[in-house]
């Protein structure tokens, strides 16, 4: 019977390691043309128009596709105050 010896592998090494490559820096900033979530909350991008939806209760509740940004994030303010009254969370406080 023949004694067994594990195979010897051979390992050429010509770049950072695994490692090494997922440590490395996140790319910067999209410009604002590019970006693709929405500074307000309750508000994403997609399919080139925002979408506003708001959770209540444990459900998402989708409120529409605007234009803006802003426009979405208003309608989302409008159902939260009719959800939460003055516990609102809103993206325009003051108005």
């Amino acid at each position: 019977m023949r004694d067994w010896a594990p195979r010897q592998r051979a390992y050429v090494v010509t770049g950072p390691s695994t490692r090494q490559r997922r440590a490395a820096p996140c790319s910067p900033s999209l410009p604002d043309a590019r970006r693709v979530s929405s500074q307000y909350q309750g508000v994403s991008f997609r399919a080139g128009r925002y979408d506003a939806a708001i959770v209540h209760q444990g459900k998402r509740l989708y409120l529409g596709r605007f234009d803006t940004e802003e426009e979405a994030a208003i309608e989302r303010d409008k159902k939260a105050r009719e959800l939460h009254g003055k516990n609102a969370k809103l993206n325009f406080p003051d108005d």
